[in-house]
């Protein structure tokens, strides 16, 4: 049987006034197998836990790999965005943590939806500032951030706040790879047309995109088709045009069958690519 435990940490790099950020993951290894046991660090959907993709942490202990799933903090509504760069930074963290306490194998990343973006970042994805700031731009309950206005003369005031939304242009752009991650399997990945051209044509690193043709959420023309098309190499398919995007989660029924596909295709890709 497969132990849990739950690491509870805390980031004084970052929150208000760096008083800490609370970092939180389930840590499971496999019952047997190789020690130390590759390890995929996994990242959930936004507002999601670490339960949601139950199904996928079983697959991966079935091969025999250690997983550590993030309990990511999601901030409400538009702030919500600040997962782009924090998440990464959340799976840095741990895995900072972990290779202090005992050695740490090889390294994959896995994630859906915005986590799916969390491991693309972690691969060497970045997001372009223009076209974040064209993506603020779009919500009617924010001002108006044009690029021509974010270069020229900063950002501007509203509900948000400007010294917050100055803090977010500076974050965004930011290199939050980290040379330990081998490998990426994205599921359904979001905030494609996001990301520079060049970031994902650098990334030279083992990497599977999966998506539903019918998804509505992070619709794969923008997003996962994109990084499967600049990525060099990628492994990119779509897994269906009969499921949508909360079919990833461990408790919808309908997707039961296309989950246990994808948890063995993922199992399988990380044993090819990590050992």
């Amino acid at each position: 049987m497969a132990r849990n435990e739950l690491l509870d940490l805390l980031d004084r790099s970052r929150g208000e006034r760096f008083e800490g950020h609370r970092v939180r993951a389930q840590l499971w290894r496999p019952a047997a197998g190789p020690v130390p046991a590759s390890l995929i660090v996994l990242s959930h959907e936004v507002g999601g836990s670490a339960r949601d993709l139950g199904w996928l942490i079983r697959a991966l202990l079935a091969a025999d790999l250690t997983v550590a799933a993030l309990e990511h903090r999601d901030a409400p509504g538009i702030e919500h965005l600040t997962g782009l760069w924090h998440r990464p930074l959340d799976v840095s963290f741990v895995l900072d943590h972990l290779s202090r306490t005992a050695e740490l194998g090889p390294v994959g990343a896995a994630g859906f939806s915005l986590g799916g973006h969390t491991g693309g970042a972690l691969l060497g994805a970045r997001v372009d500032p223009v076209r974040f700031a064209e993506l603020l731009a779009s919500d009617p309950g924010l001002a108006t951030v044009a690029p021509a206005a974010t270069r020229s003369s900063g950002a501007p005031t509203g509900p948000v706040g400007a010294e917050r939304i100055a803090i977010w242009m500076n974050a965004i752009g930011s290199d939050r790879s980290d040379q330990r991650v081998q490998a990426g399997y994205l599921l359904e990945p979001a905030f494609g047309a996001l990301l520079t051209e060049r970031s994902l044509q650098r990334i030279d690193l083992p990497v599977a995109v999966r998506w539903s043709d019918t998804d509505q959420n992070a619709v794969p023309r923008g997003s996962a088709r994109r990084y499967a098309r600049l990525i060099p190499g990628a492994d990119g398919r779509s897994v269906g045009s009969t499921s949508g995007h909360d079919y990833f989660i461990d408790d919808a029924a309908d997707g039961a069958r296309m989950r246990g596909r994808v948890g063995a295709d993922a199992a399988a890709f990380f044993q090819a690519h990590l050992g």
